[in-house]
């Protein structure tokens, strides 16, 4: 393992980043995840200020998260991640969050590409030095995010919301850690607050922008485990799905 490879940063949980049970909230946790890839790619100079040179951007496709617990609020926790070896067009990063004793308490594995703002096509990664951002390190998940099955557009469903302004990055789209958001929303609240959490995976297929509309229709595949598809308005057009798995919620303290 080359360590050098390995990024990491600390994080306290604070208030802004729990949820109405006082730990670190699923949104937050997709951006801590996305802050520490960030510092990756950026200490190695291919980060977003490099790949803006050709209106490109590094653009999230899948991602598989498993979670043995959520930190709690107050509780300082360590976030690695590391890239690993590409294919074709897709490159591969995994993250694992540590608490304080060096318990693994997430792990996690995503799919990336960079993509060209200009044509709307992922590009192969031929202009980076990629020998600084891919190592051997180990598996946090052995398996590559898989595809989330597919649930048809239901041809009653007219329920629609809008894109938000709070819903945009600075890629001008929304953030893949909102569609997870509106996943969780579209399950009723008093579901989610008597379960928890502890394993999801997500699917990203086209990006919304702040003149949008989205729909979102979810099933229950088994007891604890729901699929949700996030439909662009302008002809039921797929733009992300989301699976979610839940145990009933047991309280820590």
């Amino acid at each position: 393992m080359q360590e050098t490879n390995v990024h990491e940063q600390d994080f306290i949980i604070t208030s802004c980043f729990i949820d109405c049970k006082s730990q670190l909230s699923s949104q937050c946790m997709l951006l801590l995840m996305q802050e520490v890839a960030l510092g990756h790619v950026d200490k190695h100079d291919i980060g977003w200020d490099y790949l803006r040179q050709f209106n490109q951007s590094w653009v999230l496709i899948r991602m598989h998260v498993k979670i043995i617990r959520m930190p709690q609020w107050k509780e300082t926790i360590t976030l690695k991640t590391w890239g690993k070896l590409s294919e074709g067009l897709t490159n591969f990063r995994d993250y694992e969050m540590i608490d304080k004793n060096g318990n693994v308490i997430v792990a996690a594995t995503s799919t990336w590409v960079i993509l060209d703002f200009t044509t709307g096509r992922p590009q192969k990664a031929q202009h980076l030095p990629t020998h600084l951002y891919i190592n051997e390190y180990k598996n946090a998940i052995v398996e590559n995010a898989p595809k989330i099955k597919h649930l048809s557009f239901p041809e009653n469903e007219r329920e629609y919301k809008p894109v938000l302004y709070s819903d945009i990055d600075v890629n001008q789209h929304v953030n893949n850690s909102k569609y997870l958001q509106f996943a969780i929303d579209a399950l009723p609240f008093d579901y989610v607050q008597k379960h928890t959490l502890k394993e999801f995976y997500l699917n990203f297929t086209r990006q919304a922008k702040l003149s949008d509309a989205y729909s979102v229709q979810y099933e229950k595949i088994e007891e604890g485990n729901f699929i949700a598809n996030i439909y662009l308005k302008e002809e039921g057009v797929e733009l992300a799905k989301v699976q979610t798995v839940w145990t009933p919620y047991e309280n820590e303290d």
